[in-house]
This record gives C-alpha cells, structure tokens and sequence, in this order.
C-alpha cells in the first residue's frame, strides 16, 4: 500500500510544455551529465512536448501521519488526497529539462526529457496549509 496526493486539472490541464528544439546549454548539461565525448551526432535535437492532467506524488507513512496532523484528515481512513489546482497548465512553474540516455543499437542516444518537480510542489502545498483547492495564480 502507498499513500498519495494527486494534483490534478482534469479540466484544463495541469502541465503543458510543446516540443521545442535544444540548444548549446542543453547540450553542455547533457555532456556534462553523461561526458565530454558526446557528439551531436548522438544528441536527438528536440524534447518531446508534455501534457498531463494530473501529477500523482507518492508518501512515505511517516509524511502521510504529518499531513493528518496538519489536518488533512483523508489519510486517517484513506491512502490517498485529491487537490484540485488551478489556473490551467498550474504546474508548469515545476517543470525542468533534465538529460536522459537510451540504448541505441551499440551505443547511445542522448536527449532533454521534461520531468515535474513533484518534490518541490509537494513542500509548497505543505507550506500553503494543505488545501484541497489551490490556487497558485494568487
């Protein structure tokens, strides 16, 4: 079993990024990341676009007894909290590129992947009280 929260704008979207091309700052995080040695030959040159409705951030039983302490009474009889977010696409603020690496044929194919900060957005709905409608465009 796991307790989670959920953040979610099944109506407008949570998160929304479009593909978009890399450039020379990308390319150093990925050298960086994975070596000097890498050609652009390796490196794919877009990052594919991001859309989510809902961005599900799994607890520890440790943090879930914290949050029932702080009010947030759903985990005394459930695992799992639902917050509705808004405005649309909310969750962008958490977005960020990070370097990935995948198997292609006997090497490597290098590429920026978007990946959500649900660490951070986790710690600041703690800090906002909990509510289980947030508004982040106040």
């Amino acid at each position: 079993m796991k307790f989670e929260v959920t953040f979610a704008n099944y109506a407008d979207g949570l998160v929304r990024a479009e593909r978009r091309g890399i450039g020379l700052k990308e390319v150093d995080e990925i050298r960086n990341e994975f070596g000097p040695e890498i050609t652009l030959d390796d490196i794919r040159g877009d990052v594919e676009p991001i859309y989510a409705p809902a961005v599900t951030v799994e607890l520890d039983e440790s943090t879930a007894r914290k949050l029932l302490a702080k009010g947030v009474k759903e985990f005394e009889h459930d695992n799992s909290v639902l917050v509705s977010v808004r405005p649309k696409d909310a969750f962008n603020r958490y977005l960020k590129l990070v370097p990935r690496r995948m198997t292609r044929g006997n090497g490597f194919l290098y590429y920026m992947e978007w990946e959500i900060d649900t660490k951070t957005a986790l710690k600041d709905w703690i800090k906002a009280g909990c509510p289980k409608e947030w508004n982040l465009g106040e």
